[in-house]
């Protein structure tokens, strides 16, 4: 081989050498980019979920909670009268429950109905913070002797049961369920008990 023909392939291969080094070099460069970008979107993520968390925790703690905590008789069952059943409906939550509605019924029954479209107790009111409405329910039956005897000795009870519909400050809407029988010994002490199913104190609508 001639002088030129040398000098020729070696400058080829350093040229080639160059080229890979530079290919490697871009190579590295570009997984760096995109580990860089991967760490950076995934901190971002990271933020957004941390702020999310915090408003939802935030949320949680400020927000109204209701609930129907205790069930009880105006007056004692006695012949020719409808018992009125007063519920105790409290706001555990530390701003304000809006548009608070009850629906519900009072009923006498051997056993406990489906839950149905029952009438309007109140109008919508409001509930404040750590305070209890007492709105009351009429029982639409006459008692006599004979009904009141079966529910002192379990027969028959009288039932109490609904929804109280709500929103809270930040506009989202809640209902509480209620499901409370009276019977037995605590005919005397007008208290009754809550039921094993339908009774829960929040939830989403």
């Amino acid at each position: 081989m001639t002088c030129y023909e040398i000098t020729s392939v070696i400058f080829q291969s350093l040229t080639f050498v160059a080229a890979i080094t530079v290919a490697t070099i871009y190579g590295c460069q570009l997984s760096q980019m995109r580990q860089s970008t991967k760490a950076a979107t995934d901190a971002a993520k990271a933020a957004k979920d941390s702020v999310e968390l915090a408003r939802q925790n935030s949320w949680l703690e400020q927000r109204a909670w209701i609930s129907v905590t205790t069930a009880t008789l105006v007056h004692p069952l006695s012949e020719d009268t409808k018992p009125i059943v007063r519920l105790r409906i409290k706001n555990s939550g530390k701003t304000p429950a809006i548009k608070v509605q009850i629906i519900g019924e009072a009923y006498f029954a051997c056993t406990p109905k489906e839950r149905t479209e029952t009438s309007t107790v109140n109008g919508e009111t409001v509930i404040g913070p750590d305070c209890a409405l007492y709105p009351e329910i009429i029982v639409d039956q006459l008692m006599n002797d004979t009904l009141i005897n079966w529910i002192r000795i379990n027969h028959n009870s009288i039932y109490v049961t609904g929804e109280v519909t709500y929103c809270d400050i930040f506009k989202r809407l809640h209902a509480a369920q209620f499901n409370f029988s009276l019977k037995g010994h605590n005919v005397d002490k007008r208290t009754f008990t809550a039921c094993p199913t339908g009774n829960a104190m929040d939830g989403d609508k």
